[in-house]
């Protein structure tokens, strides 16, 4: 009997487009799960994650283009009377950038975007730890 049963799941799965060894949610679970999500129409789910997706774009490069100029304010602020520290940094920082620009993007296309993305914030974080 139970057999019967397995393959009954396993065809049903298979009529679900459901991988083998999962189930569909029952009409119990689907209720709950309505009841807790936001009560937010279908229609504008779409709008609202791409205007969120545009808000966290715009706040991370602005965020991150006030800290390139503000290390160039900082550095200015050490030695005054010289440009020099300045210059050095942004010619480092545009070399570093040419040179792995692209072992990064091959990298990228190599791998899974997800293991990409998190593999690169450990890595940044990484360097932000060692320059401490």
């Amino acid at each position: 009997m139970a057999a019967i049963d397995e393959e009954q799941e396993a065809l049903l799965a298979a009529e679900d487009g459901l991988a083998k060894g999962t189930r569909a949610c029952t009409d119990r679970e689907v209720t709950s799960l309505q009841l807790s999500s936001p009560q937010v129409p279908d229609a504008e789910r779409p709008l609202i994650a791409q205007s969120s997706l545009y808000a966290t774009h715009w706040l991370s490069t602005w965020g991150q283009r006030m800290w390139e100029f503000s290390i160039g304010l900082i550095m200015l602020e050490m030695y005054p009377s010289s440009l020099a520290l300045v210059s050095a940094f942004g010619l480092t920082d545009s070399l570093a950038k040419l040179f792995s620009g692209s072992f990064v993007g091959s990298y990228i296309d190599r791998t899974g975007r997800l293991k990409a993305a998190c593999s690169m914030y450990v890595i940044q974080n990484t360097a932000v730890v060692l320059q401490l």
